[in-house]
């Protein structure tokens, strides 16, 4: 016979759940795809595959005429959040071992722990994606050469996105491997000692890059690719790899950037819920729903450095 649970709103776990993702606002996934609060599951967005999606409309209005009008064309796809949630269970003996007055602490613990984990496998989904979404670029990435210049390559990719979309990118992201390469090649080295003798780092990147205010991250994400039960297998999920791409911290289903996470509610999560499992366990889940899409494909590009 099924069991029947009755599930309470945990309003105070929500908020604290809501504010710990907007701590995560920095993880290479919001980066990459920050969220769209759409208050549906499903719905249309703008999608940014053929150069003529980037054709600025025509806003004036002639007196008594009727203004441009932004609409979805047939060609424009569909979001389709699904549901995802994670629970974490409180045993009676562990209440029994704490005051009362740090039962919402061990209750905020939980939650945290459910939202890391949820986040490792939503940065490495996102990723995922990103690499589906964007090639890697040819006849580029060769950074362990003596005569390749990568500050060269990554100019000549902004300038690429820019003739393509009539937006220069305002992102990147590379991987801890291809950031160590860059900071080895002989260019590179080069151009920092006739500088003073510097050292790469991200400011220093920026500055040499063509447009200087491109926002820089590094992804340090590490993840196990072995199967349960198996010897750890330990590797970068970005490595070797490098994305340049347009983005925007608030998007709507309208705008070029290059990834979008839809999602019912703005903050991501949907709620927070307990209930009694038995006479001995609460249970304690967190709730969202999302759909992670490549938006905008033309508006990024990518290297995989060696």
């Amino acid at each position: 016979m099924s069991k029947t649970f009755t599930f309470a709103i945990e309003e105070v776990l929500t908020v604290f759940a809501r504010g710990y993702v907007q701590d995560m606002a920095r993880s290479l996934a919001h980066f990459f795809a920050p969220v769209v609060g759409t208050g549906v599951a499903s719905g249309q967005y703008k999608e940014f595959t053929h150069k003529n999606a980037f054709t600025v409309p025509e806003t004036g209005r002639a007196i008594g005429g009727d203004a441009t009008r932004l609409s979805f064309e047939t060609e424009d796809n569909y979001y389709n959040c699904t549901p995802h949630a994670l629970e974490a269970v409180i045993d009676e003996h562990e209440k029994r071992l704490l005051p009362e007055a740090n039962l919402q602490t061990l209750k905020e613990s939980r939650i945290a722990a459910l939202l890391s984990t949820a986040k490792l496998a939503r940065e490495k989904e996102v990723i995922t994606k990103a690499r589906g979404a964007v090639g890697a670029t040819s006849g580029k990435g060769n950074w362990t050469a003596d005569d390749v210049d990568p500050i060269a390559e990554l100019d000549e990719l902004i300038e690429d996105i820019a003739k393509t979309t009539g937006i220069f990118p305002n992102r990147m992201v590379l991987g801890i491997s291809a950031f160590a390469k860059l900071r080895k090649n002989a260019v590179v080295r080069a151009d920092l000692t006739g500088d003073g003798g510097r050292r790469m780092t991200l400011d220093k990147l920026r500055e040499m890059l063509i447009i200087p205010d491109i926002d820089i991250r590094l992804g340090t994400l590490v993840y196990d690719t072995a199967k349960a039960g198996r010897a750890s297998n330990l590797e970068f999920l970005l490595g070797n790899d490098v994305f340049l791409f347009i983005g925007e911290d608030q998007p709507t289903p309208y705008d070029p950037s290059f990834m979008k996470t839809f999602a019912t509610d703005a903050s991501l999560i949907d709620g927070v819920r307990s209930y009694e499992e038995g006479p001995r366990r609460d249970v304690y889940a967190t709730d969202w729903t999302q759909d992670v899409r490549a938006t905008s494909p033309l508006s990024a590009r990518r290297l995989v450095v060696s």
